[in-house]
């Protein structure tokens, strides 16, 4: 799972997201993004390139 979140959320700050880790299954990455709660609307490359790393970091390479 990956838990991201604005620097400067005023809804969610950094020790309330991580308390959500109790309630997710497995190995969880939590990464805090420059921005606020729409943080990945302002910078949706950012966004993006750590939801990328995250999916190639968590499949597991085929072999056939």
């Amino acid at each position: 799972t990956l838990l991201l979140h604005g620097s400067h959320d005023p809804e969610a700050d950094q020790e309330e997201v991580s308390a959500w880790r109790q309630w997710l299954c497995g190995d969880c990455r939590q990464q805090v993004m420059a921005g606020d709660h729409f943080y990945l609307t302002q910078r949706p490359r950012a966004f993006a390139a750590q939801v990328l790393n995250f999916i190639e970091q968590s499949i597991s390479p085929f072999h056939p």
